[in-house]
C-alpha cells in the first residue's frame, strides 16, 4: 500500500512539473505571438501586452494550484479510509 501511494505522489509531482512547464510553454508562445502584432504597435501597446501575459500566467499557476490542493485533500481522504 505504501509503495502504491509512493508512485502516487511521484507520478503527482510528474504531472505538477508537466503542468507548469506547460504553463510556461503557453505564455512563451503567447508573448511571441503578441510580439509579432505588436511590432506594429508603439511601446505602450507592448506594456499592455506583457501585463496580459502576466496575468494569464499567474490565473494558470492559480488554477494549478487549486487542482494540486484539491488532488491532495483527496489522497488524504482516501489514505484515512
Amino acid at each position: 500500500m505504501q509503495n502504491m501511494e509512493q508512485k502516487k505522489r511521484q507520478l503527482e509531482d510528474s504531472q505538477d512539473a508537466l503542468t507548469e512547464e506547460l504553463a510556461k510553454l503557453q505564455a512563451h508562445e503567447k508573448k511571441h505571438e503578441m510580439s509579432g502584432e505588436e511590432k506594429e504597435k508603439e511601446d505602450i501597446g507592448r506594456h499592455d501586452g506583457d501585463g496580459d501575459i502576466k496575468k494569464t500566467l499567474e490565473e494558470q499557476l492559480e488554477n494549478h494550484g487549486e487542482a494540486h490542493h484539491k488532488q491532495l485533500s483527496r489522497l488524504r481522504d482516501q489514505i484515512e479510509e
